[in-house]
């Protein structure tokens, strides 16, 4: 199967992690369903896929199998953040951050 290294950013206002549109078409990921995804710009219909997703916080690696997530449309440019970690997935463990750009998640 193929992957993809995606830079994410952290949301704790997402309900559930998405990916973008590049992301599912450069996989070439099926759709597995359609939800109704309420955003800041209104509610939209959106794809959801299942994917496995491994996170990397410093040098501690988690796997995550068979999630759910659903798609986004995100900037175009190369180095803007292509997936969006929601609480989903923040759930499973615990997040710590500060304000001096130190931070730990134990799941």
């Amino acid at each position: 199967m193929p992957g993809a290294n995606v830079l994410g950013i952290i949301d704790t206002g997402a309900t559930s992690t998405a990916i973008s549109k590049r992301v599912v078409e450069q996989l070439g990921i099926p759709p597995i369903g359609k939800i109704h995804l309420k955003t800041a710009a209104g509610t939209k219909e959106a794809n959801t896929y299942q994917v496995d997703i491994i996170l990397f916080f410093g040098n501690q690696v988690i796997p995550l199998t068979s999630m759910t997530v659903t798609e986004f449309e995100a900037g175009s440019e190369d180095g803007e953040p292509q997936a969006l970690i929601g609480l989903d997935v923040l759930q499973k463990g615990s997040l710590s951050m500060d304000f001096t750009g130190h931070y730990m998640f134990c799941v």
